[in-house]
């Protein structure tokens, strides 16, 4: 894994919340009134919206877009009341006060927005959703040439320019050994495959 790009909560400027608390409340006071928009289907933050969606117990609506642009936009104008957007996407556009933003889902608060609390801080301490990226070999790619690669791609993450940049676009830089990868991938696999199937997505 080289990079993490976590969530964050952002909703329309206009709506009543102050924090995280404020808008589980407002939306377990209109069960059901309250929609929450994703750039479609089994998109990575449908997945973030969803799992949310069941930590807090509250019944919100899907309202999905063919794009990030699409979501982002139906924020900003109020057409629905919240999104877990990627930093990356969303930090633009809470930085010039086009949507407001309550919380971000990392361990701690992010350098881009050091005023917003995490998760935790706001009140739902389970929650955690993040995208990674990360570097793949065939398969059977003998242990010492993994290892090597491994080596020289943490070194280059651990470059404090190459943090930097990745601070700008809301990511984190990150190292960790195949093993460790490798145990990421299936927990999340069987984590969002459950998630997905309860939901009734399947692959088209």
């Amino acid at each position: 894994m080289i990079a993490s790009v976590p969530v964050v909560m952002i909703v329309p400027p206009e709506l009543p919340v102050k924090n995280l608390q404020y808008l589980i409340a407002l939306a377990k006071a209109k069960s059901g009134a309250l929609s929450f928009t994703s750039a479609g289907p089994a998109s990575s933050n449908y997945l973030a919206d969803e799992i949310f969606k069941q930590e807090a117990k509250i019944d919100i609506v899907h309202v999905p877009f063919k794009g990030t642009s699409e979501q982002l936009t139906s924020i900003m104008r109020g057409d629905t009341q919240m999104s877990l957007a990627f930093l990356g996407n969303g930090l633009p556009f809470i930085q010039s006060g086009k949507v407001k933003a309550l919380a971000v889902a990392t361990d701690k608060r992010n350098p881009a927005l050091p005023d917003v609390p995490t998760f935790a801080e706001a009140g739902i301490p389970d929650y955690h959703y993040n995208s990674w990226f990360g570097f793949f070999e065939p398969a059977g790619t003998p242990a010492p040439i993994l290892k090597k690669i491994n080596e020289e791609i943490a070194a280059v993450m651990k470059m404090p320019g190459v943090q930097a940049r990745l601070q700008t676009i809301g990511a984190v830089a990150m190292t960790d050994t195949p093993q460790e990868f490798d145990a990421v991938i299936r927990a999340d696999t069987e984590r969002y495959g459950k998630l997905l199937r309860a939901a009734g997505i399947t692959p088209k």
